[in-house]
């Protein structure tokens, strides 16, 4: 229920793009996106410090997984890198002990 309910409210927010959520079903107990035109650390250092929502953000320990769903080849992670903007996502992670409320 939680699930559906955070895909639905970011399904709803203009320029959210949201990555491996094309079932209903869990498959793993988080929903992963990005804001189009915003940084993945900036969403998540603005739902930190302004909503006191914690999330998290970057490559959750799989490059080439958040890459390929981003659509980022091997030259382009590379050179955002090189850039100081390493490729990334925001990650919102479910728990037993979350709810709506």
């Amino acid at each position: 229920m939680l699930y559906k309910h955070i895909k639905k409210g970011l399904q709803s927010i203009p320029r959210v793009i949201m990555y491996g959520q094309d079932s209903d079903r869990i498959n793993i107990p988080y929903v992963s996106f990005n804001i189009k035109g915003m940084y993945h650390t900036d969403v998540a250092n603005y739902l930190a410090y302004q909503h006191g929502i914690e999330v998290g953000a970057g490559t959750a320990g799989a490059d080439i997984y958040v890459q390929s769903l981003m659509g980022v080849s091997p030259q382009q992670a590379y050179e955002l890198y090189v850039r100081g903007n390493p490729a990334g996502i925001v990650r919102i992670s479910l728990g037993m002990y979350n709810s709506i409320n």
